[in-house]
């Protein structure tokens, strides 16, 4: 998501189609490597609903298992990650509290400190690639704020969103205190609408 923004604010620059294919080729390629060499952290992700931040909040300060918060999309829903026996503990635990649990059908450690390893290996990606103050003003959803206009601090702030926990609520009331009201959904569903709505 955030290579996208990156592309449409113009903050990540190419001269033509065939040079944003050789970039994501590249991309692909490192992914791949990893992913050949078993260098992709794995576990079990699970959609929680239905249950207010503060009483999930208080769940995980107390429940004693090593889960991590993901994926914060809105008030109801977040996305935890964790091993296998901890999430569907914790899937049973946040139901009996009245949660909306679903366990998503992947389990790589996206946007969690374990996946620094692979963010660390997408840093030669970001390396090549050209960038600079865009057209557009961009958030990062990693940190809620602008991006800043240098390209080693947009480097690095993208690469690290890989393993950063996605604050996609946070970002949204951000900018939505600093006046934007309109938000338009380009992709192929309406889930961040309802996210936004």
């Amino acid at each position: 998501g955030e290579n996208a923004a990156l592309l449409a604010s113009g903050t990540m620059r190419n001269d033509t189609d065939e040079q944003l294919s050789e970039k994501m080729r590249h991309l692909n390629a490192i992914y791949e490597e990893l992913k050949s060499s078993d260098r992709i952290p794995r576990g079990a992700l699970l959609t929680v609903g239905a249950i207010s931040p503060e009483a999930l909040k208080a769940y995980l300060d107390d429940c004693d298992m090593d889960i991590m918060l993901a994926i914060d999309n809105c008030p109801n829903q977040i996305v935890l990650f964790g091993q296998n026996v901890e999430i569907e503990k914790a899937s049973v635990e946040l139901g009996k509290l009245g949660g909306l649990c679903a366990r998503l059908p992947f389990g790589r450690a996206y946007h969690t400190p374990l996946f620094e390893g692979v963010s660390s290996a997408f840093g030669k990606f970001y390396q090549t690639v050209d960038v600079g103050p865009g057209h557009t003003q961009l958030y990062s959803c990693a940190t809620t704020a602008l991006f800043n206009d240098e390209a080693d601090d947009i480097r690095a702030l993208a690469n690290s969103q890989w393993s950063s926990c996605v604050r996609f609520r946070e970002t949204i009331e951000r900018m939505h205190s600093e006046g934007f009201r309109v938000f338009i959904e380009a992709g192929p569903a309406g889930n961040l609408t309802s996210f936004v709505q």
